[in-house]
């Protein structure tokens, strides 16, 4: 009897060393902290990935607000060669008196003042001009920078048709009187008689 007394209290002090056990096992085993399985596809910290994405998307916009989408080419002047002839719409010459060489070779689409001095006359073509002092049958007045000028090529004309004021000023003087004398006088250019000549012509100064 004492034997199964014994071994009964045995086994009680067993099943409570067991129940102890597996007590303090599972609350170690709750302690630990979970195992987190991560798909490699998919980002780490979703915060980090939404903080990036709205820095990002704050850099675009504003680098799309301030980008210049014009191209280099458009931005960069190409190189041009310099216009001797100036711009024809700016007006520059329009307040000067011009010289026939200016005349010539200038780019004018306005009235202008031009002076030169009388080389000779000319009717119907440069190539009849007559370069001496004769007044006796013209329309045009051949005008040159330089008073013994014999280059038609370096000459312009001034209308002078009869009947016009313009021409009883030049009947009024005598051809001595007109050849290679200096004048002055405002009109426009266009092509007459084969070379650039000043039409529309007034206010006619004889220096």
């Amino acid at each position: 009897m004492k034997r199964i007394i014994s071994t009964f209290f045995l086994l009680s002090l067993v099943v409570a060393f067991l129940s102890c056990e597996k007590g303090q096992f599972d609350e170690v085993a709750s302690s630990q902290p979970s195992t987190v399985v991560v798909d490699d596809d998919e980002p780490t910290n979703p915060s980090d990935d939404s903080d990036n994405s709205d820095s990002s998307d704050g850099s675009d916009s504003s680098d799309d607000d301030g980008e210049d989408d014009t191209s280099l080419d458009d931005r960069t002047t190409p190189y041009e060669e310099p216009n001797i002839e100036g711009d024809p719409q700016d007006g520059e010459y329009k307040d000067k008196v011009l010289s026939v060489s200016d005349f010539l070779t200038l780019n004018i689409s306005y009235g202008v003042y031009v002076e030169g001095y009388i080389v000779g006359t000319c009717k119907k073509d440069k190539s009849y001009a007559k370069l001496k002092a004769d007044f006796s049958d013209y329309t045009y007045i051949l005008l040159a920078d330089d008073p013994n000028e014999k280059d038609v090529n370096k000459m312009m004309g001034l209308e002078a048709k009869k009947g016009t004021n313009n021409r009883k000023l030049f009947d009024e003087k005598d051809a001595q009187t007109l050849y290679q004398h200096k004048i002055s006088a405002f009109g426009y250019r266009e092509k007459h008689i084969n070379m650039l000549t000043l039409v529309g012509v007034f206010n006619i100064q004889f220096k």
